[in-house]
């Protein structure tokens, strides 16, 4: 089986990974020295708030997170015989994808067999936030596991899909290669 992965950095709620079948990874942020892991630390993002601050001149500051920390993510789906598709946003804006290279090493030593599949969307928040609902609904219309893998096979064949054994994540998703 093929378990879903995003991060909050493409903007997707809390709901909407839930309705698209993702599990969130959380990227934290820092307002004024206080450290906040969305929807680990909240279940409702408060955009009001947040943005008013902005409008006040405060700047968010953001962090990557640890190795073991994207452990906690993965571990228990390859623990259960899973793979990842990790549709994330752009690996050039943030070393935290470094750390994810490191724990994916670690665990693969653990789990010889599973894979963590990727898919780099080149950007952040809209626009990541569109590829994951178009790779959410395509999965959603699949509704078995033989179909699962004959789409990440063409998305592989396509450029779009890297595994973690290859180079990780050096193309972009365009929806009009999947017609």
């Amino acid at each position: 089986m093929v378990k879903l992965f995003t991060d909050t950095d493409t903007d997707i709620t809390l709901e909407e990974a839930k309705k698209y079948g993702y599990e969130l990874i959380s990227m934290p942020y820092l307002i004024d020295g206080i450290e906040t892991f969305p929807y680990e630390d909240f279940e409702v993002f408060d955009y009001k708030n947040f943005y008013d601050a902005l409008r006040k001149g405060t700047l968010p500051k953001t962090s990557a997170i640890s190795p073991n920390k994207y452990i906690q993510y993965f571990e228990k789906e390859f623990a259960q015989g899973n793979d990842i598709l990790y549709v994330h946003f752009s690996r050039a804006m943030s070393g935290t994808f470094n750390a994810m290279d490191i724990a994916y090493k670690e665990l693969k030593e653990k789990y010889p067999e599973r894979k963590l599949h990727l898919i780099d969307t080149k950007g952040i928040t809209i626009l990541s936030n569109i590829i994951v609902k178009e790779i959410g609904d395509l999965d959603r219309r699949i509704n078995n596991e033989r179909s699962k893998e004959k789409m990440m096979k063409m998305l592989a064949e396509k450029g779009k899909l890297k595994t973690s054994e290859k180079s990780l994540v050096k193309t972009s998703w365009k929806k009009r290669n999947m017609q």
